[in-house]
This record gives C-alpha cells, sequence and structure tokens, in this order.
C-alpha cells in the first residue's frame, strides 16, 4: 500500500537536508549569523562593503535612512578599507 512508502520517503528527506543543516550551524558558529552572503562577484563585493560601511554589520538590513546625505564619487570610503578603488575584495589589484 501506499504508507509502505513513507519510512524511505522520511529517509530520503532526512539525508537531504543534513547538508543544509550543518552548513547552517557551521556559519551561525563561525560568524555569528545563520546565513551567508555571496561574495563572488564585484558588484556583490561592492555591496557587501557598502553595508559594512554603513552599518557596520553586513547582514544588518537597514533602510534609506542609514544612507548619508553627501553622495561621494564612488558611494564607498575605500580608504577605510585600507584599499583604493582599483584593488578587489581580496586584495589583489585588478
Amino acid at each position: 500500500m501506499w504508507y509502505e512508502a513513507l519510512p524511505s520517503a522520511v529517509i530520503v528527506y532526512v539525508l537531504l537536508n543534513i547538508p543544509d543543516r550543518i552548513n547552517s550551524l557551521s556559519n551561525k558558529l563561525v560568524y555569528n549569523n545563520v546565513y551567508r552572503r555571496d561574495i563572488s562577484q564585484p558588484w556583490l563585493q561592492r555591496y557587501y562593503a557598502r553595508d559594512w560601511e554603513l552599518t557596520g554589520d553586513p547582514y544588518k538590513a537597514q533602510g534609506l535612512e542609514s544612507l548619508p546625505n553627501k553622495p561621494s564619487v564612488t558611494g564607498i570610503d575605500w580608504q577605510k578599507f585600507g584599499k583604493g578603488p582599483n584593488h578587489s575584495f581580496y586584495g589583489t589589484k585588478l
């Protein structure tokens, strides 16, 4: 009958969810947050750095009230991070 498939369905469900739970737990232990931001692309690196500069925490969501009234040329004070605008997030020259 149909109920004979339930044990194998539960086993598959549990086994497919184990990597996600381990990843969330390791991110919570290391970064004190269960989520991790993707910084694989240059524009995502700029968003990460922008949020880090504006709020002090790249995972804290802020609205327009956190943006400064005076715009800068690049939008980010790169000197605060010790890098110029021609460097990537990882410190290598572009």
